[in-house]
């Protein structure tokens, strides 16, 4: 439709984040950084890593970290049949070490799930077990076994806006700066001061609003307090929406760490170049139910959206 209003004498500006629609469909690509615009160039002649490298200003190495070795066999996240909503009898397992994607097109009740899981129902009747231990549907119980949600929607869902990036830190942690009637200040400082380097978050202003942080900077600040309560398992919901490219490659790395330290990570994306790049084992839903599965060695993005596809039109 774009290029039909084009060839009818439409003028187009078409503004993403997403490389392979720019390539794609544009004419001319021009490139914005920190607000001011650093060059054009033609689409037919530019390939992906040139467009990256000028919207970062330097060189971008392998993109997607290494998808994880095959994990072990402990099962650290068991779904038994859950039924809620549009969700209806799903059933999967995420062991230790390993990557898990959830993907399909849109509506299919992937997004639903993460939060179901992490404290969205109450009265799950055994049907998501955590390190061999039932989780009864509450967030607190959630917390207690291990597991972690980062939220699609960040701002509504995981940030205090009003607050500084130190706060929106240490929220999770408070007993441990917690001194007699008061917080103990210097101490809750430091460890926001060591969380933020660690985490390679910019700029380096722990007493800075959170809500001046550009979106990839908060998204890692929400990693990082996820991150550092040692999660079993790790529900990310649309881990990289809205973040730039050179901040999705770092979240991405984040990601990869927690499998690499034992965490069972759960990917609900609709990306599917996403997904089929980090992944171990990808389920693929339909109308709330999972009916595709790709194991290692059978991933990749075009199977990923012709499943997806052929899914929907199964209807």
């Amino acid at each position: 439709m774009l290029r039909i209003m084009a060839s009818n004498g439409t003028a187009v500006l078409y503004i993403s984040h997403h490389m392979d629609e720019v390539l794609s469909v544009c004419d001319r690509i021009s490139v914005l950084r920190s607000g001011r615009m650093i060059a054009t160039r033609d689409a037919t002649s530019s390939s992906e890593s040139e467009i990256v490298e000028l919207m970062l200003g330097y060189k971008l190495d392998d993109f997607y970290p290494e998808v994880p070795p095959s994990p072990n066999e402990v099962v650290r996240l068991e779904v038994r049949d859950l039924s809620h909503g549009a969700i209806s009898q799903l059933s999967f397992r995420a062991h230790k070490g390993e990557i898990v994607g959830i993907t399909g097109l849109a509506g299919m009740g992937q997004d639903d799930i993460p939060y179901l899981l992490a404290g969205g129902r109450t009265h799950l009747d055994e049907q998501v077990i955590v390190d061999g231990a039932p989780v009864d549907g509450s967030p607190r119980s959630a917390r207690r076994r291990g597991m972690q949600m980062v939220p699609g929607n960040r701002q509504r869902d995981a940030l205090w806006l009003d607050a500084t990036a130190s706060e929106n830190l240490t929220l999770p942690f408070l007993r441990k700066f917690w001194r007699l009637i008061r917080v103990n200040r210097s101490r809750e400082r430091r460890f926001a001061e060591e969380t933020l380097r660690e985490y390679s978050v910019r700029p380096f202003r722990p007493a800075l609003e959170i809500a001046k942080f550009s979106g990839g900077n908060q998204q890692k600040v929400v990693m990082a307090r996820a991150l550092r309560q040692n999660p079993g398992v790790l529900l990310l919901h649309e881990p990289t929406q809205g973040v730039d490219v050179g901040a999705k490659k770092e979240i991405l790395s984040l990601v990869r760490q927690a499998a690499d330290e034992g965490a069972a990570v759960v990917v609900f994306s609709s990306d599917c170049e996403e997904v089929a790049q980090l992944c171990n084992r990808v389920h693929i839903m339909r109308y709330g139910s999972v009916t595709a599965t790709l194991a290692e060695g059978e991933i990749s993005e075009d199977r990923i959206l012709a499943l997806s596809q052929q899914s929907a039109l199964k209807k």
